[in-house]
């Protein structure tokens, strides 16, 4: 699809990029808002260049760089739009791996927003190490 050939071409033609993954345990100890500001401050500390200016999609980073946080960042700054594919193909092909490993859940179909069929699978089979049991969905499941 196109967000993948857009992956493809931002990893190849990109300054420096880093992408970090934050565990599900983690979201839930932080809370989602938290465990992403989080990430993109270990993903900008992990960067080989350092930036002198970091734009974000709205969220405010405790960071010594100076920053831009805009409403809707994603549709007004190419780096922010960039960065965005970077996390959702990520995030995608993550959700393929889960699927190989924990099949009965159809994580390849849900890409971690629960679907009729994952609140099934949660009943049927109880949760698993890579679910937020945070998640309003998988509370009910609990």
């Amino acid at each position: 699809n196109s967000r993948n050939k857009l992956y493809d071409e931002i990893i190849k033609n990109a300054l420096t990029y880093s992408i970090v993954e934050i565990s599900a345990a983690e979201v839930d100890k932080y809370n989602p808002k938290q465990a992403s500001i989080i990430g993109m401050k270990l993903a900008i500390q992990k960067l080989k260049i350092r930036p002198s200016l970091v734009i974000t999609d709205y969220e405010e980073i405790d960071i010594n760089i100076k920053q831009i946080n805009l409403v809707h960042g994603d549709s007004l700054s190419v780096n922010v739009a960039a960065a965005s594919i970077l996390v959702k193909v990520s995030r995608d092909r993550k959700m393929y791996e889960l699927a190989k490993k924990y099949p009965q859940y159809h994580f390849e179909k849900n890409k971690g927003y629960c679907t009729k069929s994952h609140t099934q699978a949660l009943r049927n089979f109880g949760v698993c190490p890579e679910h937020r049991v945070s998640y309003k969905n998988v509370k009910v499941v609990l």
